[in-house]
């Protein structure tokens, strides 16, 4: 929403104030690249046309290939992670109710040695981290992610040294995982800024990509 008259200040008609309220791009679980790409293309939405707003994606696409994998990584919370890891799982499947322990026994089959099955994306990124971190012997270098802690992951190209998709850490990713090299670049852009996108244009009709038509076949 462009707003000409905020709290007392006075915006001009070339330069408004522009208000957001709803929008991915003002959420926390959205990178702040991301944030500030989609903000820039709200003016677009409001004055702009379909083909304008395809050529900023196209921008936009190449300008991501530039951001570190800590910029463009998805921030989560961790809450309840040992509801997710199979050793706190089998200690706690005799003290369940047969329901519980029915459907905990599911989940353990349906999962790894790393994490169960179900288990939420971030909280597997984060689980297969701490198996990482005993694996490579990085305690004393590096903190498991536990309950509570701010965390960051990203989706990784298979096939990877890990044999996994997914990735999180806290500050930096680790050089010492070996996957830095594998991070899913296209997937996370359409994860991040596409998807999201999509949903604010969604509403004008608009499409991402430019597409051929009948015409276009004929025209020399």
């Amino acid at each position: 929403m462009e707003v000409y008259n905020s709290e007392g200040v006075q915006y001009t008609l070339e330069n408004p104030y522009m208000k957001i309220m709803g929008l991915l791009l003002v959420k926390s679980s959205t990178p702040k690249v991301i944030r500030d790409a989609l903000r820039d293309a709200l003016p677009i939405m409001l004055h702009g046309t379909e083909s304008q707003m395809q050529d900023y994606i196209v921008q936009q696409r190449e300008n991501y290939k530039n951001f570190t994998v800590e910029e463009i990584a998805f921030p989560r919370g961790i809450t309840n992670l040992k509801k997710y890891d199979p050793v706190a799982v089998k200690k706690a499947i005799p003290l369940m109710n047969s329901d519980d322990a029915a459907k905990a026994q599911k989940a353990l089959e349906a999962g790894t040695d790393v994490y169960v099955g179900g288990t939420p994306i971030h909280a597997r990124a984060s689980l297969i981290h701490n198996q990482l971190i005993d694996k490579l012997k990085l305690n004393g270098e590096r903190t498991k992610i536990t309950d509570g802690d701010k965390v960051k992951f990203v989706y990784l190209r298979t096939p990877n040294p890990l044999h996994e998709d997914v990735i999180a850490f806290q500050d930096t990713l680790p050089e010492q995982f070996g996957v830095r090299e594998y991070v899913d670049y296209d997937k996370m852009f359409e994860k991040t800024f596409l998807s999201a996108l999509q949903k604010m244009i969604d509403p004008l009709h608009w499409e991402t990509e430019k597409k051929n038509t009948l015409e276009d076949w004929f025209t020399f």
